[in-house]
């Protein structure tokens, strides 16, 4: 644990001037040690965290940036819906050797389709007096 009354910030430091301990991943010089906590924990400030901080970007750069980026919005909110229909009926025209022409020459599906169809056997009593229907089933009626 260490001697009696000494604080873990103290062990830290002791062992960061390297007496006992293996030498730090980087050697930090004990003027760069923080404070301790009130908990007694040690915060030490690495430098390396903090070398490659230029400060803010230029003004010119960001005011550049919004500019284009505003720009770009502007472009694409007034041609975005004809771009997409552009696009739309470029490929939706059945012409030879486009994919829509050999989806509709050979479906990648063959459809198969039943259908029902339901004839009101008392539709004026079901009409003019509210009486309960009573239905007749034609089918199925089969397209493949």
């Amino acid at each position: 644990m260490g001697k009696a009354g000494e604080s873990l910030c103290e062990r830290n430091r002791k062992k960061n001037e390297g007496q006992g301990a293996r030498p730090p991943v980087r050697s930090i010089p004990p003027t760069k040690a923080l404070p301790c906590r009130p908990e007694g924990q040690c915060g030490v400030y690495f430098r390396h965290m903090h070398q490659s901080y230029t400060g803010p970007p230029p003004i010119g750069f960001v005011l550049a940036s919004a500019v284009v980026l505003l720009l770009a919005g502007i472009v694409c909110a007034i041609f975005f819906n004809s771009w997409v229909r552009l696009i739309i009926d470029h490929e939706l025209v059945l012409r030879p050797g486009s994919m829509t022409f050999e989806w509709w020459a050979r479906p990648p599906v063959r459809p198969f389709i039943k259908v029902y169809v339901y004839n009101v056997t008392n539709a004026d009593d079901f009409l003019n007096n509210g009486s309960k229907p009573i239905l007749d089933e034609l089918g199925p009626y089969v397209y493949s």
